[in-house]
């Protein structure tokens, strides 16, 4: 079984947080309802999927580095949340920066944070 990524779990715990304060329209779902052998956790917007699951980031950043991955998780599951739900984006803009803060080298937080600023 492979260990779970801590910022993978950390960027899920987020996207519960908020889900929370969305008023039912945002949904952290498991893979596995779906019909899934391995669970994977993506995110519902009025009942439609948005993005991609966390995981996938999470592999993107093995790849590709957590600086891409974040830029790429911002655009497609942050960004569209800006015009339908005004509040919620500005509560996880101000999660994402707090991740940055307690995941990366002081060296890069602002650089990374800009990402959350658009």
């Amino acid at each position: 079984m492979l260990k779970p990524d801590p910022k993978g779990l950390e960027l899920l715990k987020i996207l519960q947080s908020v889900s929370n304060n969305s008023d039912g329209r945002l949904r952290i779902k498991d893979g596995t309802e779906r019909g899934s052998i391995s669970p994977y956790h993506y995110m519902e917007f009025d009942g439609k999927p948005l993005g991609r699951s966390v995981e996938s980031f999470v592999y993107l950043s093995k790849t590709a580095g957590w600086e891409d991955s974040l830029a790429i998780f911002y655009v497609v599951m942050i960004l569209p949340l800006k015009r339908e739900v005004p509040k919620v984006f500005d509560e996880v803009c101000l999660a994402l920066e707090r991740f940055v803060e307690s995941n990366f080298p002081k060296d890069q937080h602002e650089k990374l944070k800009k990402l959350f600023s658009w």
